[in-house]
């Protein structure tokens, strides 16, 4: 099975005892890369195109045949459609919010990268002593405007799990500013309560 090395050896020093070993990730584990990517001159990201596919409609015409490209803005903190001709020439463009493109490999590259350098995060991993594992790139949505990751902050989880352990760490990452809004997700009292009603079902049904 391919697998590619992203990152084997990194240290917060040049000391050996701080050294933190990330396992290879397989191509089976990683989103798919990117179609395009439309960067700014200092590298960042104004837009990914994420999906692509063809097909054909009956038009008063006849059968036309289009490509559809998704994708996210981050500038607008949108998702978008656009439709274009079989020779590239865009058709219609449709902005949704709601309605966000998945996460490409880039952007989990991204996320490993801030999810590793994270203080408190990286303490973690380091104090597994063991090699760790990252896995991630299932976007996460918060429910309230005023929570740090609802709509148009594209954010998406992160794991880090070793032989030993099943969870060594859990975070959201926001790609939309490169932050860490719940470093420690599953104790983050933002997910306490939720946690909390989960318990509460396992045991309910555990009386019944």
């Amino acid at each position: 099975m391919k697998y590619i090395y992203i990152l084997l050896l990194t240290s917060l020093t040049f000391n050996p005892a701080l050294a933190l070993e990330i396992l290879p990730f397989y191509e089976s584990d990683l989103p798919p890369w990117a179609i395009a990517i439309k960067k700014n001159e200092s590298g960042e990201f104004l837009e990914v195109t994420t999906n692509q596919w063809h097909d054909k409609v009956m038009t008063d015409e006849g059968e036309k045949r289009f490509i559809y490209r998704q994708g996210h803005d981050y500038i607008k903190r949108q998702g978008f459609l656009r439709t274009y001709t079989h020779d590239e020439q865009l058709v219609n463009e449709v902005y949704d919010v709601e309605n966000d493109a998945s996460v490409i490999r880039e952007e989990i590259f991204i996320a490993f990268e801030l999810f590793k350098m994270h203080p408190e995060i990286r303490k973690l991993l380091i104090d597994e002593g063991q090699p760790i594992i990252l896995n991630g790139g299932f976007n996460y949505l918060d429910k309230e405007p005023t929570q740090p990751c609802y709509f148009g902050n594209r954010c998406v989880h992160v794991m880090a799990s070793s032989a030993n352990t099943a969870m060594v760490a859990h975070a959201v990452v926001r790609l939309s500013d490169k932050s860490i809004p719940y470093p420690h997700f599953d104790t983050d009292k933002a997910t306490e309560q939720g946690i909390k009603n989960r318990i509460k079902k396992v045991l309910k049904r555990k009386i019944q």
